[in-house]
């Protein structure tokens, strides 16, 4: 099953983000759009947040890495706090939350955090965390040493000092995986009308989170007969599933990324890794159709859609380097003469600097 991205965005663009002496940036690990500026993380290369405004024009970044307070020396994992206002970084190396205005300005920092690679405020200083590992030490001041803490996802209160402010929870029973089926954790949240999403890899569920930790059933997933896996995955040893299922990958899936918004719901679904998206489910709220299978983005010509990391007033973005798109053309060129988005492809290519940015792809969905 296969459909258009132009069967449900009236129009496409492009934010070409400005490249400068102080604004390169290598890969994006994550993006915030929050009144009409662009938040930008990139973990690997420059280590910096850059800031952006929707004209492209880039405005300032956080504090040159480093060690010294309010400096930081490895960001994670990004978060606007919409109840405070505030820009929070999660800082790798220092086990700490820096706090800042959204105009760049340090307030504060939060000590002592076990490791994050995704955060999102549940109130004004409550917030869900999910884990970089599932096995962390936090130092305790009060006996001088390090306590262990094994989960998934934590529940942080950041108006409680230290371990205190900490409430550890497996929200799903793992019992259900006495076969070493490692990969189950929990994916990304996303948020919609002030509730908390998230998945649980092989789930079939999205769920909702409140500050006190009680998680909730949102939607179950049906998937049609064509989509679904042949094999108990929950009950079978983790050799027999990679043998049956790596070889053809598209076999083996989880829900990456739920969105939702006025206009619609939306789920994508990969293998492997966020790079490589199965098939996509959308449903329009308004009209009620419905459309599943792999998504061809014939707008900007790319075979498949790059991952949406973000959306902002009903459009759905997306993120590409350039010289992945020239190393696509060239590769469609040698191989698919007759490709038939290759027009589309064309015209992206030719817009962009095969050494400039990232760029954000932007789709209006339609009402």
């Amino acid at each position: 099953m296969q459909w258009n991205l132009s069967q449900v965005a009236d129009s496409a663009f492009i934010i070409k983000l400005e490249k400068n002496e102080e604004s390169i940036i290598g890969v994006i690990r994550d993006i915030l759009i929050h009144d009409d500026k662009i938040y930008v993380l990139d973990a690997k290369h420059a280590r910096d947040v850059f800031v952006f405004d929707m004209n492209e024009k880039f405005i300032f970044k956080l504090d040159k890495a480093g060690k010294g307070s309010p400096e930081y020396y490895n960001p994670d994992a990004l978060n606007i706090n919409e109840y405070t206002n505030q820009l929070e970084v999660y800082d790798a190396q220092n086990r700490t939350i820096l706090k800042y205005t959204l105009d760049g300005e340090f307030i504060s920092k939060v000590k002592s955090v076990p490791s994050i690679r995704e955060f999102v405020n549940l109130d004004s200083a409550i917030s869900a965390c999910f884990t970089g590992n599932r096995l962390n030490y936090i130092y305790n001041p009060e006996r001088n040493g390090y306590d262990s803490l094994l989960t998934d996802m934590f529940i942080l209160d950041q108006n409680q000092p230290a371990t205190k402010g900490i409430t550890p929870f497996f929200p799903f029973d793992y019992a259900l995986h006495p076969m070493g089926l490692s990969y189950t954790y929990l994916s990304h949240f996303s948020k919609y009308e002030n509730k908390v999403y998230f998945q649980q890899t092989f789930n079939d569920t999205i769920y909702t989170i409140s500050k006190i930790g009680t998680v909730d059933i949102a939607y179950v997933v049906d998937y049609p007969d064509s989509l679904k896996p042949n094999i108990d995955l929950y009950n079978t040893n983790r050799s027999i599933i990679q043998q049956k299922f790596y070889p053809n990958p598209k076999g083996l899936y989880q829900i990456s990324f739920f969105m939702e918004s006025d206009r619609f719901q939306m789920l994508s679904f990969n293998y492997d890794n966020y790079d490589n998206i199965l098939f996509t489910y959308m449903k329009l709220k308004k009209s009620g159709e419905e459309f599943i299978g792999e998504l061809f983005n014939d707008l900007h010509g790319i075979f498949t859609v790059p991952p949406f990391l973000s959306q902002y007033k009903g459009s759905l973005i997306s993120v590409i380097s350039p010289f992945l798109i020239e190393e696509f053309l060239n590769d469609k060129l040698e191989k698919d003469h007759e490709y038939k988005f290759l027009k589309e492809l064309n015209k992206l290519s030719s817009e962009l600097e095969p050494d400039g940015n990232p760029v954000l792809l932007g789709y209006r969905i339609r009402k």
